[in-house]
């Protein structure tokens, strides 16, 4: 069962937190035995007090699992004006979150030629880029207009790119941008989509990227954030983990990402949120960060 098995990925949370609540039942029964004896309370028994002192362990423990099975965020570090959370949720949903108002930066990883269509296998319906785009595009004029805003902020950035050939990418558009390029969509409901350039195809289609082009790629969305950001809530999904050669897990994705937003917090100016999928709940303990 699942929580079962969230509660065993984060077993040394669980002990520490299982440790503090037990010692705060414990301190509240001290307190209480200070005022009265057992005699008073009408405990006399062993057995009884055998029965009370497990019933304190076995409540101990299920509060406990309670807190770590319905924490869905973690703060990891931060001060005054800029904090670093891991939390479980769905980027999309957050992108098109159209009940609240508050402004914030969706980051949509996409492959490097900025691709507009999932026909011809060329970009997954169930990736997050393909998901975006089911989302945000309605009908051919849709992908029209988005293409040329996408082509115009790249232009108006100066992004480079290099032309590749038809026989190494039969489908989709032929200009490869750097590791990393960001194009900057601004909504009217106060969401800014950073759509971030991280994989690239081969000649069959299949997105992929190397190990250091994917650190390229999470330095300049941090570059990015810091000159362009003006401390908007970011919110960021753990990614990679599928396109990476050789495959990382989603675990060892996120401690990089972790890792990486660390040695840069000096230029993190604003709150940065990564989302790990709510289905990854029994996979990735986010609560031992």
């Amino acid at each position: 069962m699942n929580f079962l098995t969230r509660l065993k990925i984060n077993g040394k949370v669980l002990f520490k937190c299982f440790v503090s609540v037990w010692g705060t039942l414990s301190a509240l029964a001290s307190i209480l035995l200070d005022f009265f004896s057992w005699d008073e309370l009408g405990i006399q028994k062993v057995t009884l007090k055998i029965i009370i002192f497990s019933g304190i362990v076995i409540l101990s423990f299920i509060v406990s699992a309670s807190i770590v099975l319905i924490r869905n965020k973690k703060s990891i570090f931060g001060d005054t004006d800029k904090e670093i959370f891991i939390q479980y949720g769905d980027i999309i949903e957050l992108g098109f979150d159209n009940r609240r108002k508050d402004k914030k930066i969706i980051v949509i990883p996409v492959n490097r030629c900025f691709d507009l269509s999932c026909e011809n296998n060329l970009i997954s319906e169930k990736s997050i880029h393909g998901q975006w785009l089911n989302n945000y595009i309605s009908s051919e004029k849709d992908r029209v207009e988005l293409h040329q805003k996408i082509e115009q902020c790249l232009s108006d950035c100066n992004a480079e790119y290099k032309e590749i050939d038809f026989m190494n990418k039969k489908s989709g558009y032929l200009k490869r941008y750097s590791s990393g390029t960001i194009a900057e969509l601004n909504e009217t409901n106060g969401i800014i989509f950073y759509l971030w350039g991280v994989s690239e195809f081969d000649s069959n289609l299949k997105a992929n990227s190397t190990e250091f082009d994917y650190f390229i790629a999470l330095q300049s969305l941090i570059d990015y954030y810091d000159a362009h950001g003006q401390c908007i809530d970011l919110y960021c999904p753990v990614f990679g983990d599928h396109i990476i050669r050789p495959t990382r897990s989603t675990e060892d994705m996120l401690y990089f990402m972790v890792s990486l937003l660390r040695i840069n917090k000096q230029k993190i100016h604003g709150n940065i949120h990564i989302i790990v999928h709510e289905t990854k709940k029994a996979d990735v303990a986010i609560l031992k960060y």
